[in-house]
């Protein structure tokens, strides 16, 4: 269990190190961090918090470009502030 761990988190930082080299900070932490930290919130098994974050993340990037092109505005800002209430509500959830 312990080296699939440390896989799993090499692999993650791996992701999250190429992702913000190609499209930036503030879209990586959207796209993956807010929807799995939103996820985790009230989640009882780590498949249940997986299929959550696969759910949250999209929805929030179509929520973004759907307001993007809407509003004529660039979309990786838009779906960053999409998933940030997420964010935010587990953080009041959690205490």
């Amino acid at each position: 269990m312990g080296s699939l761990r440390l896989g799993m988190a090499g692999l993650t930082a791996l992701v999250v190190v190429s992702a913000t080299a190609a499209v930036g900070l503030a879209l990586v932490m959207a796209l993956i961090c807010a929807p799995s930290l939103a996820a985790l919130a009230g989640a009882n098994s780590l498949r249940q918090a997986l299929r959550r974050a696969a759910l949250i993340g999209p929805v929030g990037s179509l929520v973004g470009c759907v307001l993007a092109v809407g509003l004529n505005l660039p979309p990786g800002p838009l779906m960053a502030s999409c998933c940030l209430p997420l964010l935010l509500r587990r953080t009041l959830l959690t205490g």
